[in-house]
């Protein structure tokens, strides 16, 4: 059986899973936000892309747990 990590999955983690953010808009009403999250290390992206290519597994990058570091 092969180890290696599929290709829909998280770059820094490895989870083959997110969700999407929800936030109050300028009504109060919760809506998504336009951005998405990681199950497992919660890395907070808005193209997938971003979740899957970002670098290798578990790399220093712009990105931190739940927030862009820009």
């Amino acid at each position: 059986m092969d180890n290696k990590t599929p290709a829909n999955a998280c770059h820094r983690c490895g989870a083959t899973a997110y969700r999407p953010v929800i936030a109050r808009d300028a009504s109060g009403a919760m809506t998504p936000s336009g951005a998405y999250r990681c199950v497992q290390c919660k890395l907070e992206f808005t193209s997938i892309d971003q979740w899957r290519h970002s670098g290798p597994a578990n790399s220093a990058s712009s990105w931190t747990q739940g927030r862009s570091a820009a």
